[in-house]
């Protein structure tokens, strides 16, 4: 008679585990890839918002300017404030960059823990198919000695 118990229970297991572990990896990249487009979207918003408000106040100095109300020296404080708006948008816009390449980095191990997870699958479902033939067999094997003794006991009757 065959054993009672699956041979490869300590694989399926295994193997099981491995599942679990790369599921939960996963769901930790997800996490990190979520995080990193907010912070992504935050830095776009902030850069925009800090161009709508370079722009107004540009539309307001020309207007003043064209009215008349500005002098030299208001002049010289409107460039000296394009400059410091120039630098701001360019810290902006590399800090958009570099969300943009953590978000980037973060979707690609997500991608990769997908894929973990896809081949773990794999391997469980190996063993599962496996473990349905050998409990297949087994049933076969029990319904025929089964019937053997059952044939056998009519021998003896008859």
């Amino acid at each position: 008679m065959p054993p009672r118990r699956y041979p490869l229970e300590a694989l399926a297991q295994a193997r099981g585990a491995k599942v679990e572990a790369a599921a939960r990896s996963l769901a930790d990249a997800v996490r990190a890839r979520e995080s990193a487009a907010r912070d992504r979207l935050a830095a776009q918003a902030r850069k925009e918002a800090h161009e709508q408000g370079a722009r107004a106040v540009k539309a307001a100095e020309r207007a003043a300017l064209e009215r008349g109300d500005r002098s030299a020296a208001d002049l010289a404080r409107e460039n000296a404030w394009a400059a410091r708006a120039t630098v701001e948008g360019e810290a902006l816009t590399a800090g958009l960059e570099r969300a943009r390449a953590v978000e980037a980095k973060a979707a690609d191990t997500q991608a990769g823990a997908q894929r973990d997870v896809a081949e773990r699958r794999a391997d469980a479902k190996v063993v599962d198919k496996h473990r349905q033939g050998w409990e297949g067999a087994r049933r076969v094997a029990a319904n025929a000695a089964d019937e053997e003794a059952s044939a056998e006991a009519w021998r003896r009757k008859g």
